[in-house]
């Protein structure tokens, strides 16, 4: 089995955790695979949706936000 790394960020509305992993997909256009290839950076950056746990708001409520790969996330 592959290790998959992990991201964490916290939502921009209620404060809970929202995670995001990262992986290649065979769908994926080989032009963005060559051109992230080419950059010295592992991960170019991106915009990702991902929603958060929910469990720091009141009303248990999840959020979908976008977010900017990786300048907004931490590596777990």
């Amino acid at each position: 089995m592959a290790h998959t790394d992990t991201y964490k960020t916290d939502c921009r509305q209620c404060s809970s955790p929202a995670y995001y992993y990262p992986v290649e997909l065979l769908i994926e256009p080989r032009t963005y695979t060559t051109a992230k290839a080419k950059t010295k950076n592992k991960h170019t950056k991106k915009t990702v949706s991902c929603t958060c746990t929910g469990e720091k708001d009141p009303k248990n409520t999840k959020h979908t936000l976008d977010y900017t790969f990786p300048d907004d996330f931490e590596k777990q």
